[in-house]
């Protein structure tokens, strides 16, 4: 991923995070797929109710046992990435160049 991928993403990701977007479809382009094929479109699937609540999500990990799965969207998996992505964007902005995610997250 480029610098300007990565921008692109962060910006979407902040985007859909503080406005709260539900999209009704996803894109998605394989790295194996030839580029000429163009990226396929999937309608996107609602998350459970609990989900969309992250108190009534709290409750049903502590008292019901809901597992969270590794890299799902409320882990500490995921979250660390999230921060680890945000953390990279603003080192780019600050020094206008491209970073090496890698060099800075071995």
């Amino acid at each position: 991923m480029n610098g300007l991928s990565l921008r692109v993403f962060v910006l979407a990701f902040v985007a859909l995070t503080l406005f709260n977007c539900k999209p009704k479809s996803v894109e998605k382009q394989e790295a194996s797929s030839p580029e000429k094929e163009g990226p396929q479109t999937k309608d996107a699937q609602p998350h459970a109710a609990f989900f969309q609540d992250p108190f009534a999500y709290f409750v049903q990990v502590l008292k019901e046992g809901h597992e969270i799965e590794a890299y799902g969207l409320a882990s500490l998996e995921n979250n660390l990435r999230v921060v680890q992505i945000l953390e990279a964007a603003r080192i780019s902005a600050e020094s206008e160049k491209a970073v090496q995610f890698k060099e800075l997250f071995p």
